[in-house]
């Protein structure tokens, strides 16, 4: 009995490793529609081109040089944030641009943090695309100029705290393996010394 609750002990302390365990699934189903959709769906549409993109632990962060707004407050270089993956819904985007961007003032999907500070989020689902060679649809309205500059903006995924606990939680385990490993072992008898 006790070597069963040892190696429960050590199957446990190797899924809360990771060692074990199945790496989460994800998928991106996205429903279609026209550009007039997308747009009343984005909070914020612009037209701009990719200055910068940064990956960190799965979240993107893409920078846009603006050229003209057509929904929403969007600054002149703004701030994108998207999962790093289009299986995760992030943009799918190659070259520099332009791009007619779909945006949310809400992070899009888990994982994503919400940064606020001016931060747009975006997802392949909304719909960003390049520009068509027919422009921009004539709905959209003539576009307005962007506002000043952001602050400088860092990504900030919040999984680094998980990071001690699960930490915690190994050690404990580890620690419970040897207890139940030392208790299994029979003590050894010591003679005292004789006086012969």
């Amino acid at each position: 009995m006790r070597r069963f609750a040892a190696v429960f002990v050590v199957v446990g302390l190797l899924v809360s490793l990771g060692v074990l365990s199945a790496p989460p699934a994800f998928a991106c189903s996205c429903i279609g529609g026209a550009d007039e959709e997308k747009f009343s769906r984005a909070d914020a549409v612009f037209v701009g081109s990719v200055t910068f993109r940064h990956t960190e632990e799965g979240v993107e962060l893409w920078s846009f040089a603006v050229d003209g707004v057509y929904k929403g407050a969007v600054f002149s270089e703004q701030p994108v944030v998207t999962h790093a993956s289009g299986a995760t819904c992030g943009l799918e985007l190659t070259g520099a641009g332009p791009f007619l961007m779909f945006t949310s003032g809400r992070p899009q999907g888990p994982g994503v943090p919400d940064r606020g500070d001016g931060m747009l989020y975006a997802s392949l689902c909304g719909g960003s695309r390049e520009v068509a060679p027919d422009g921009i649809p004539a709905a959209f309205g003539d576009p307005e100029p962007p506002i000043g500059s952001p602050a400088a903006v860092t990504i900030e995924t919040g999984t680094k705290p998980a990071v001690p606990l699960a930490a915690v939680g190994m050690l404990a385990l580890l620690v419970l393996a040897v207890v139940v490993l030392l208790r299994g072992r029979k003590p050894h008898s010591v003679e005292p010394p004789g006086d012969t």
